[in-house]
């Protein structure tokens, strides 16, 4: 698992428009809860390969806002960073084949 204590997290909280919060995590619990009592989960009886498997993590949030329990947000937790390294949009990345060789079969070097 890729989360660990004491990494940064991202928040957005629906009842703050067009404000980021930061915060830092505190707990992951050592087991997956996957019940998910959502009427969209519900109405599917079997699960598939890409169902996400979900932990429950705490994060401590650095700005004093007036938060509410039962507000909706959106973490986005980092759980990797690399220094001095390139960042370029995947559109821009590109595959070429090696050059074959420009000898054609029956053809001699003079």
């Amino acid at each position: 698992m890729l989360v660990r204590v004491a990494q940064n997290a991202h928040l957005e909280v629906d009842s703050f428009k067009d404000q980021k919060f930061n915060g830092r995590v505190t707990d992951v619990a050592n087991s997956a809860n996957n019940n998910d009592t959502s009427s969209a989960a519900s109405s599917t009886s079997s699960t598939t390969s890409t169902d996400a498997t979900k932990f429950q993590v705490k994060i401590r949030v650095a700005d004093k806002e007036n938060f509410l329990p039962g507000m909706s947000v959106t973490a986005d937790i980092e759980t990797r960073s690399r220094t001095n390294a390139l960042s370029v949009p995947i559109q821009c990345v590109t595959t070429r084949m090696p050059p074959t060789n420009s000898l054609t079969a029956g053809a001699t070097n003079a």
